[in-house]
């Protein structure tokens, strides 16, 4: 169980009749159960002398701690004895914030019937400023030397697809707009290619 550190609360315990551990041990006299709690600090159990204990029943009991107990973050020890009673221990966990607080938790933003998430095989919507950010990283990334995944599909669009000019044993090839030169070189007698430049 999750506490709020220095914030006084309470918490519910279970009294079993120490003969039969099945059994609550109920209409103990709540001025003789004792409670003692050792805290992440504490090297042995400190004892809350004047513990506030209600009765709920069917051997179950509700102790009202007091600020001091819960006053550092960490695991928190309590330990509840009494007459005719096995003793009893319960762990918290003392946080410094409020774990009730849907909204500073972030719960308020779920929703409740999962309509919003998206299913296994849905397709993710992405507004138009994600996906140019999501282009403009896939294009601008460096795949040799300085050259950019843009520059190289450039280049082979040029010579797989674009405008090509030849002199002799040079060519030219352009870019789609059959203006910009993107490849320029030469091919000797065996059709090896010897770039000179490319833009």
């Amino acid at each position: 169980m999750v506490v709020r550190q220095n914030v006084a609360g309470s918490i519910e315990f279970f009294l079993p009749d120490e003969t039969d551990v099945w059994s609550g041990l109920s209409g103990v006299d709540t001025s003789l159960i004792t409670v003692q709690y050792l805290r992440s600090v504490d090297s042995s159990f400190q004892s809350d002398l004047t513990p506030t204990i209600t009765e709920l029943g069917s051997g179950w009991y509700r102790y009202s701690y007091p600020v001091a107990v819960v006053s550092q973050p960490g695991t928190l020890i309590l330990r509840f004895t009494a007459p005719g009673a096995k003793t009893q221990q319960v762990i918290l966990q003392v946080v410094a914030y409020n774990p009730y607080d849907a909204a500073a938790l972030g719960l308020s933003n779920l929703d409740a019937s999962v309509s919003s998430r998206a299913q296994a095989g849905d397709a993710m919507t992405l507004t138009s400023s994600e996906r140019n950010s999501i282009a403009s990283a896939v294009w601008s990334y460096v795949i040799e030397g300085t050259h950019t995944a843009l520059k190289f599909m450039q280049w082979m669009g040029a010579v797989l697809f674009g405008k090509r000019t030849v002199s002799g044993t040079g060519r030219t090839y352009y870019g789609m707009d059959d203006t910009t030169v993107r490849v320029d070189g030469t091919v000797d007698s065996t059709g090896n290619r010897n770039i000179t430049s490319r833009s």
